[in-house]
């Protein structure tokens, strides 16, 4: 082998290493939920219900953290429409079709 072949040969087991080394650590990471949740709602009853549902998942996943939003119903559409929160709790009548949803 060239002289060239042999670097080439080393450069590509540090890069064959370097990526399944970081492939393990991800994989260890995996099952860490982390990130931040926003949350439109209207004011309502259902609204009362929220914190004491988030302190529920917070136990399960303590780095979640969250942004609240209270807005009328058109806000809150309009926020999940442009992907700018999450989850939305809103009161009917709404056009549901093109959303997951939950009564």
């Amino acid at each position: 082998m060239t002289d060239n072949g042999i670097l080439f040969q080393q450069r590509a087991k540090e890069i064959v290493a370097l990526f399944d080394k970081t492939t393990r650590d991800l994989s260890k990471q995996k099952d860490i939920v982390r990130g931040v949740v926003a949350v439109g709602c209207v004011e309502t009853i259902a609204s009362t219900f929220l914190p004491e549902i988030m302190e529920e998942f917070s136990a399960s996943y303590p780095l979640v953290q969250y942004e609240l939003y209270s807005a009328d119903g058109d806000d809150i559409q309009e926020k999940i429409d442009r992907g700018s929160i999450d989850i939305g709790i809103l009161l009917e009548p709404i056009e549901a079709a093109k959303y997951d949803f939950i009564r």
